[in-house]
């Protein structure tokens, strides 16, 4: 079954924002780590890993609507 070029035009920013938070999540880790800064008493890598999750849910929750919904 092949996707209609439509859905594939739509899919392509989502595409390359997974990328992006793909990058977000994995890159700064080495950095933070072991560092002193809490953020709301949680250590920052704790709190830049729960940041990007919930970025990441938000995202793809976006994504599913615009392309399998067609919005």
């Amino acid at each position: 079954m092949s996707i209609p070029e439509e859905v594939r035009k739509r899919e392509r920013p989502f595409m390359w924002a997974t990328l992006v938070i793909w990058l977000m999540l994995t890159v700064p880790i080495p950095f933070l780590n072991g560092s002193p800064v809490t953020v709301g008493g949680m250590p920052i890598l704790w709190f830049w890993v729960l940041l990007w999750v919930i970025i990441t849910a938000i995202v793809l929750s976006i994504a599913y609507a615009v392309v399998e919904r067609g919005g």
